[in-house]
Protein backbone atom coordinates (compact mmCIF):
# COMPACT_ATOMS: atom_id res chain seq x y z
CA UNK A 1 0.00 0.00 0.00
CA UNK A 2 0.93 3.69 -0.71
CA UNK A 3 1.12 6.53 -3.00
CA UNK A 4 3.71 6.54 -6.48
CA UNK A 5 3.38 9.57 -8.03
CA UNK A 6 4.26 10.01 -12.15
CA UNK A 7 5.78 12.74 -13.75
CA UNK A 8 3.69 14.13 -16.62
CA UNK A 9 4.28 12.39 -19.22
CA UNK A 10 2.32 9.92 -21.75
CA UNK A 11 1.69 6.59 -20.55
CA UNK A 12 -0.74 3.58 -20.61
CA UNK A 13 -1.31 2.25 -17.15
CA UNK A 14 -2.66 -1.76 -17.00
CA UNK A 15 -3.45 -2.84 -13.61
CA UNK A 16 -3.32 -5.98 -12.71
CA UNK A 17 -3.95 -6.60 -9.38
CA UNK A 18 -5.89 -4.81 -6.53
CA UNK A 19 -7.61 -1.65 -6.43
CA UNK A 20 -6.88 1.92 -5.90
CA UNK A 21 -7.25 5.72 -7.36
CA UNK A 22 -5.12 7.34 -9.64
CA UNK A 23 -5.51 11.14 -8.38
CA UNK A 24 -4.51 14.24 -10.68
CA UNK A 25 -5.25 18.02 -10.44
CA UNK A 26 -8.91 17.35 -12.50
CA UNK A 27 -9.07 14.00 -11.65
CA UNK A 28 -10.08 11.20 -9.63
CA UNK A 29 -10.57 7.84 -10.70
CA UNK A 30 -11.17 4.38 -8.96
CA UNK A 31 -9.18 1.72 -11.13
CA UNK A 32 -9.17 -1.69 -10.26
CA UNK A 33 -7.69 -5.08 -11.69
CA UNK A 34 -8.68 -5.36 -15.30
CA UNK A 35 -8.54 -1.56 -16.10
CA UNK A 36 -6.57 0.08 -19.00
CA UNK A 37 -6.48 3.54 -18.62
CA UNK A 38 -4.66 5.92 -21.01
CA UNK A 39 -2.90 8.96 -19.04
CA UNK A 40 -1.89 11.74 -21.35
CA UNK A 41 1.13 14.12 -21.00
CA UNK A 42 -1.68 17.01 -20.20
CA UNK A 43 -2.77 14.97 -17.15
CA UNK A 44 0.32 16.22 -15.41
CA UNK A 45 1.53 14.72 -12.46
CA UNK A 46 -0.60 11.87 -11.46
CA UNK A 47 -0.72 9.65 -8.16
CA UNK A 48 -1.35 5.51 -8.07
CA UNK A 49 -3.10 5.35 -4.53
CA UNK A 50 -4.36 2.25 -2.85
CA UNK A 51 -2.87 -1.77 -3.12
CA UNK A 52 -2.33 -1.99 -6.68
CA UNK A 53 0.08 -3.92 -9.24
CA UNK A 54 0.55 -1.75 -12.29
CA UNK A 55 2.15 -1.85 -15.41
CA UNK A 56 2.82 1.50 -16.72
CA UNK A 57 3.71 1.13 -20.31
CA UNK A 58 6.06 4.31 -22.27
CA UNK A 59 6.51 5.21 -25.45
CA UNK A 60 10.08 4.57 -26.64
CA UNK A 61 13.17 7.11 -25.53
CA UNK A 62 13.69 9.71 -28.68
CA UNK A 63 16.80 9.75 -28.93
CA UNK A 64 18.90 12.70 -31.32
CA UNK A 65 20.06 11.56 -34.63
Amino acid sequence: DGDTMLEPQYGVLVVLGGDGELLGDFVSVGIRRGDTVLVPYAAGPVTLRGDLNVVHCLPPAVTAV
